[in-house]
C-alpha cells in the first residue's frame, strides 16, 4: 500500500510556483474588481448623514477628526491645511469628492511663551468648530 506522502508530482517546485503565481493573479483581479465596484457603489451623503458626520467630528480631537476624514473617501483630498482665514483662526478644508461633501475643521491659534523669555513663542491650536456642507454636485 502506498501512502499519500509517497506520491509526488513529477513537476515538484515548478508546480507550486505556477499555482502561487496563478493565485496572486486571481487575488489581484479580485482586488481590482472590488475597487471598481466600490467606486461605482459610493454615493453622496444626504442631509442626515452630513449631520451625523458633523456630530461625530465635534466629539473627536483634531487629529482623530483629520484621520477619519482622510480614511472616509479614497477620492477625497485636503484642499488646504491650517490656512489663516481670520485673526487667531486657522482652517483646514477637506474635499470629499466621492461623498459630495466639503468639511472645514476650524482651530483657534494661541501663542504660548517658551520659558521666562517672552521673545520666543510656541503655537498652540485648540479645535473649536466643524462645518460640513455639500458640494455643488451633491443635490441630496
Amino acid at each position: 500500500m502506498i501512502g499519500a506522502s509517497e506520491i509526488k508530482p513529477s513537476f515538484g517546485k515548478h508546480y507550486r510556483a505556477a499555482v502561487g503565481t496563478l493565485a496572486r493573479r486571481l487575488y489581484n483581479c479580485v482586488l481590482i474588481e472590488t475597487a471598481y465596484l466600490k467606486e461605482l457603489v459610493m454615493a453622496f451623503l444626504n442631509t442626515q448623514e452630513r449631520t451625523d458626520l458633523l456630530n461625530d467630528l465635534k466629539k473627536r480631537k483634531y487629529g482623530s477628526a483629520k484621520r477619519k476624514l482622510r480614511r472616509m473617501d479614497p477620492k477625497g483630498s485636503m484642499a488646504y491645511f491650517r490656512n489663516a482665514q481670520a485673526q487667531e483662526r486657522v482652517v483646514t478644508c477637506f474635499n470629499l469628492d466621492g461623498l459630495g461633501t466639503r468639511v472645514y475643521l476650524i482651530e483657534k491659534l494661541q501663542l504660548a511663551p517658551l520659558g521666562k523669555k517672552t521673545t520666543k513663542f510656541r503655537a498652540k491650536f485648540d479645535f473649536i468648530e466643524v462645518i460640513v456642507e455639500p458640494t455643488a454636485e451633491n443635490r441630496t
